[in-house]
């Protein structure tokens, strides 16, 4: 039976995702359309930043088709629409070139390759630091741990409690995504709401992340945990793009954050059930991920 619910281009397949936001981004700056074969390859692209290998036959050629507004399986499957075709080419469809928070958020790559890169070094139980490659990501104190015991941490340092920042929870079997001013006080609202988990991180240096920055920094946040798990929020929403500064700093803001999270859940390897939600959608997505590292082909075996 044929579904009437379209989904979102954002919380389409990942691999198809960031192969839509690589094109959207070159299609606002050149203004030019694609050959088919250009979204193909971007697709498998997309599919090696991830660590997954690349499609076989023909499913790029059958994505084009069924994310391409009017044809006959993209009607027949109710699929979102993620290209025009114009004279035989293909262009990014308004509702993708629109979003900014869909354009804006780090591409899976670098997102891989800063946690790859950085260097997460454990303070004490429960307390970590993230320290970023460039001077244009900030370095990161990390808290992870039961809701209750995080809240513990803020409550009992007076330079934890006061810093605003942005976190990952698990409740209910899902994670959620969100930002703070006063840890302590959110973190109690989302307890009485069955948070399990949760990984709090803010920026080591001691100037407050204004408002704008931190609101900027949430949204890219979920735009890309939105491609790779399964997260309550998944709404990007659609207001004015920020300024200039508040997008930069949000974005690093961001990027850093998202690193932090992969690089802990690659080296820390908790225990009990798993803290990241992953999506099903996409076969072998987790291991692939948290690899760090691009695709590489097996070496073919000797006989």
């Amino acid at each position: 039976m044929t579904s009437t619910r379209t989904a979102k281009h954002h919380t389409d397949r990942p691999d198809f995702t960031a192969a839509l936001r690589s094109a959207a981004w070159t299609y606002r700056h050149r203004q030019e359309p694609f050959a088919p074969k250009d979204i193909q390859a971007a697709v498998q692209q997309a599919r090696r930043d991830m660590g997954l290998p690349p499609y076989r036959g023909g499913a790029v050629s059958d994505y084009l088709q069924r994310r391409t507004k009017g044809t006959a399986l993209q009607k027949q499957d109710n699929q979102p629409v993620h290209y025009l075709s114009v004279d035989r080419k293909l262009r990014p469809a308004p509702t993708v070139m629109s979003n900014w928070r869909f354009l804006e958020a780090a591409d899976h790559a670098v997102i891989r390759l800063t946690a790859f890169q950085g260097l997460l070094s454990k303070v004490q139980d429960g307390q970590y630091t993230f320290s970023t490659r460039g001077s244009h990501l900030p370095s990161l104190t990390v808290l992870v741990g039961e809701m209750a015991e995080v809240r513990r941490q803020v409550d009992s340092d007076p330079a934890f409690k006061a810093r605003r920042g942005l976190y990952l929870l698990r409740r209910n079997g899902r994670n959620y995504a969100g930002q703070t001013r006063e840890f302590s006080t959110r973190g109690r609202s989302h307890t009485a709401t069955g948070a399990e988990f949760v990984i709090f991180a803010f920026p080591d240096e001691q100037e407050t992340v204004s408002g704008d920055v931190l609101n900027v920094a949430e949204s890219l946040t979920i735009a890309s945990l939105s491609e790779l798990l399964d997260l309550e929020n998944g709404n990007l929403g659609s207001d004015e793009t920020p300024r200039p500064q508040n997008l930069r700093e949000g974005s690093a803001f961001a990027t850093a954050f998202l690193a932090a999270v992969f690089r802990w859940a690659q080296q820390e390897l908790p225990a009990g059930p798993p803290f990241l939600v992953w999506r099903t959608d996409v076969r072998g997505l987790a291991e692939a991920y948290l690899t760090l590292q691009p695709y590489q082909a097996p070496e073919p075996v000797t006989p």
